[in-house]
């Protein structure tokens, strides 16, 4: 973990990562893996259009993807009564992923979003995740095999 964002996402989230309310996985691979193993990919992506019941944005104006990120966030999170553990984790640019609760995740959200890279936040059983790539598009779904139900 020494390239340019591993670093500076450590240093602006030292003092959660010391106090435990978030943990450092130093291998995401294996979570790309069982992601990859929950939902349908298209390449290196998840194809949303193949995920049952999932919603999708897309902010076109760079500008404002960031608020948009997290108003979709706030939205999703209200809409399905998320909560719980989760995982963040980057396709790119950091070579970690961090685990904590959704609320942890949300309190750092801005930090992590100013990555350039696809940004995955996921249940810890893998029954949803929601996406946000460098594209404008943000995503939310859940597992086929593991769709809880949800009312719209």
């Amino acid at each position: 973990m020494s390239g340019y964002y591993d670093q500076k996402i450590l240093v602006a989230l030292k003092r959660e990562i010391d106090l435990g309310v978030l943990v450092v996985v130093s291998n995401p691979d294996e979570i790309f893996g069982q992601l990859g193993d929950s939902y349908h990919v298209c390449g290196s992506k998840i194809c949303w259009s193949q995920i049952p019941g999932s919603v999708e944005s897309h902010e076109s104006d760079p500008t404002k993807q960031h608020a948009k990120n997290i108003e979709f966030f706030d939205e999703i999170c209200r809409r399905y009564k998320l909560s719980g553990a989760v995982t963040y984790a980057g396709d790119s640019a950091i070579d970690f992923a961090l685990q904590g609760s959704l609320s942890e995740i949300r309190k750092i959200l801005p930090i992590l979003l100013n990555v350039p890279q696809h940004h995955y936040i996921i249940d810890a059983g893998f029954a949803w995740c929601m996406s946000f790539t460098m594209e404008g598009d943000m995503a939310y779904g859940a597992a086929p095999s593991n769709r809880p139900t949800h009312d719209s």
